[in-house]
């Protein structure tokens, strides 16, 4: 690559003691002064660069890790990168008038960029390929509707971070927007550790929005990992985590896909425990969480709605999830909570539970903790315990009058305490170590 373009704009300097450049200032398009006049760089190779002799000119190197110098007249003084606020794509060719190729511009700024920001303007950024990010890439734009990367074609992740032979530090990305524009396969974000000893850590996604893809964000491998505030429209699967663990999801919108808006999935293993949702929402997705084989969650203040293809909340084989302060209704003739026989200790409190079928479906497992929902409009039995065992159902409204029982035990059950709660039908028991105190019945 090799040309003159813009200088970018956070590489004006000042003039320092013996005429050398002494800070670099601001963000705008002032003039360089006193020291350098112009405003332009040349870009082109290392071994390109033209011998020193004309005092102002600027030229970023592409090949020696995004290298910025300044002739003085006399040589070439390299401007550490440390102190450059970041690249503009613009500077490596990128046009974002959502016609131009822009993948080869925006990639060979991500290599230059050496874990400084890459920007982006407000524009419209067209990608064909993947962008592969390396270690601690930093991708920042203008805002998540400004600043628009869309797919050109079909079948590529918009961003790819693959670990390779050791542990890898994860992006940060804020303030895009990740769109499939129509295209077939095309994913947003996909960061891959590969094994357990290549993981990708502390990677953060913040205030982006992405839409129409088939995958919002898939982290596999990855830990330590914080998403926050994001929005996805029309994603078939919103955040789908496989193996990873002790990952932060924070006040994510996922609406109007075709299938799960959180998948995760795990081998019942350190490796894929430890996961805390947070203030989430989804609204005409197939289901809002589907958890397999992954133990430890904290799911807390999210709202779960109108889920036309499934339960809104499906679990098997997870342990000690706990659920507190959610709304959950499918309105669509589908459970609210269903867990089958391979979870364990699992609690839901605090929620409140509507046009379901059931309310809460637990097939077996022990020591489950069910208190302080409230349940109405289920077109079945609000709370069914099948084959559990010692679990606490109690302090919960049921006010859903599909049928005539409100909570029953089914199966083998055995050895669980019913307490304190208040419901319009019956609390029906099969186990004879199974207790019923303080509880109001058909009111």
């Amino acid at each position: 690559m090799a040309g003159t373009c813009s200088i970018p704009v956070v590489f004006a300097a000042l003039a320092g003691p013996g005429n050398q450049p002494l800070s670099l200032f601001d963000n705008s398009f002032a003039a360089i002064t006193t020291y350098v006049n112009a405003r332009e760089v040349t870009v082109g190779t290392l071994a390109a660069r033209p011998a020193p002799g004309v005092s102002g000119r600027w030229y970023f190197s592409t090949d020696a890790g995004g290298q910025l110098a300044v002739d003085t007249g006399i040589a070439w003084q390299t401007v550490a990168q440390a102190s450059l606020a970041g690249i503009s794509v613009e500077n490596f060719g990128a046009v974002g008038d959502g016609v131009h190729d822009d993948t080869a511009a925006i990639q060979a700024a991500v290599n230059a960029a050496q874990a400084q920001p890459v920007r982006f303007g407000s524009k419209n950024y067209k990608v064909t390929a993947a962008i592969m990010l390396p270690a601690a890439a930093v991708l920042i734009g203008q805002s998540h509707f400004a600043s628009r990367i869309f797919a050109g074609a079909g079948g590529f992740n918009i961003f790819q971070m693959i670990a390779g032979s050791a542990p890898m530090a994860g992006p940060l990305i804020r303030d895009l927007w990740l769109d499939g524009a129509g295209q077939a396969n095309v994913q947003g974000v996909n960061l891959n550790g590969n094994t357990s000893a290549q993981r990708i850590s502390q990677a953060r996604i913040q205030d982006c929005q992405l839409t129409n893809l088939v995958v919002g964000i898939t982290l596999t491998q990855c830990t330590n990992t914080y998403l926050d505030s994001l929005y996805l429209g029309s994603c078939f699967i919103g955040v789908d985590v496989e193996t990873s663990g002790d990952n932060n999801f924070s006040n994510i919108e996922v609406q109007n896909g075709g299938d799960v808006a959180f998948k995760f999935n795990g081998p019942n293993s350190p490796l894929s425990e430890g996961h805390r949702v947070i203030g989430c929402s989804s609204n005409g997705q197939g289901e809002a969480m589907s958890i397999t084989g992954c133990d430890w969650g904290i799911v807390e203040g999210c709202s779960w709605t109108s889920c036309p293809d499934g339960n809104v909340i499906g679990m098997a084989n997870a342990h000690h999830w706990r659920f507190t302060g959610c709304d959950i209704a499918s309105a669509n003739g589908f459970g609210g909570l269903v867990a089958d026989g391979g979870c364990e200790q699992v609690q839901a409190v605090n929620c409140f539970f509507s046009l379901n079928t059931f309310g809460v479906s637990i097939s077996a497992g022990t020591r489950h903790i069910i208190a302080n929902n409230n349940f109405e409009a289920g077109s079945n039995t609000d709370i069914v315990l099948s084959n559990v065992q010692h679990a606490v159902v109690s302090g919960n409204v049921c006010d859903s009058t599909g049928t005539a029982g409100s909570i029953n035990e089914l199966g083998s059950a055995n050895g669980n305490a019913f307490t304190g709660n208040v419901c319009n039908g019956t609390i029906i028991t099969v186990g004879g170590a199974s207790i019923k105190t303080g509880n109001i019945e058909n009111y």
